[in-house]
């Protein structure tokens, strides 16, 4: 009869761990290093890879900041044709006050010219005449100046009219101061050693269509009477 040994051997669960622990371990190495050699038969390269993406990272951060500056730059422009377009606006402004203070002194020295060294030997006569739009529709303010040479030491008095010239309903029509005035009154009068300016108001009829204006001084010696005409769209604002 055969004999059987009996075997004890101690149990170690925690080396067992460690196999299967370290299995792994060299599964996972082995993955690693298939995949790298893999890459690397593909032609990938891991130091010329994280090169080439230090070097996107520093291009990226370039043309960042040249967006930045490009940016201002164009915030720079903008504030400058901002500037620039203020200052052609003060400069057209400055010109054309310039040239309105320019017409009134020519103005002015005509004035005083025909009163001092008249052309036309120093008579009476109408200096200027100007008429600007009114409050109302159909409304105008008329300024009337009439002149006289210092060499006559008289004074010049007489009335002065203001005939309105213009078209209303397809028939020429002329219009007396007295019917357009826009408070009654006659002919203006006037009484003066140098010179003398009027003031009024004009009311024009409905349908009617002015193009000159006729000025008639009268003096009051029984004279010759003086007459200028004026464009209606060369006196009008």
């Amino acid at each position: 009869m055969r004999k059987h040994r009996l075997v004890v051997k101690p149990h170690r669960p925690w080396k067992d761990g460690l196999v299967v622990l370290g299995g792994a371990c060299a599964v996972g190495l082995l993955l690693s290093t298939t995949f790298e050699y893999g890459r690397y038969r593909a032609g990938f390269d891991q130091v010329a890879a994280a090169r080439e993406q230090a070097r996107l990272i520093a291009e990226l951060g370039d043309q960042r900041a040249q967006n930045a500056a490009l940016g201002d730059r164009v915030a720079l422009l903008e504030r400058s044709s901002e500037i620039d377009e203020t200052a052609r606006a003060q400069v057209k402004g400055n010109l054309s006050e310039l040239q309105d203070e320019v017409l009134e002194l020519r103005e002015e020295l005509a004035f005083y010219r025909g009163i001092v060294a008249p052309d036309d030997g120093g008579g009476l006569r109408v200096q200027s005449l100007k008429l600007a739009r009114g409050a109302q529709d159909r409304l105008w303010h008329f300024r009337l100046v009439l002149i006289q040479s210092i060499k006559h030491e008289q004074r010049a008095v007489g009335a002065v009219d203001l005939i309105v010239h213009g078209v209303r309903g397809g028939t020429p029509v002329q219009l007396a101061l007295r019917e357009v005035a826009a408070t009654p009154a006659a002919a203006l009068q006037y009484s003066f050693r140098y010179f003398q300016d009027f003031e009024g108001d004009l009311m024009l009829p409905s349908g009617f269509t002015p193009g000159r204006v006729e000025v008639e001084v009268q003096p009051r010696a029984g004279g010759t009477a003086v007459r200028r005409s004026f464009d209606w769209a060369m006196v009008t604002s």
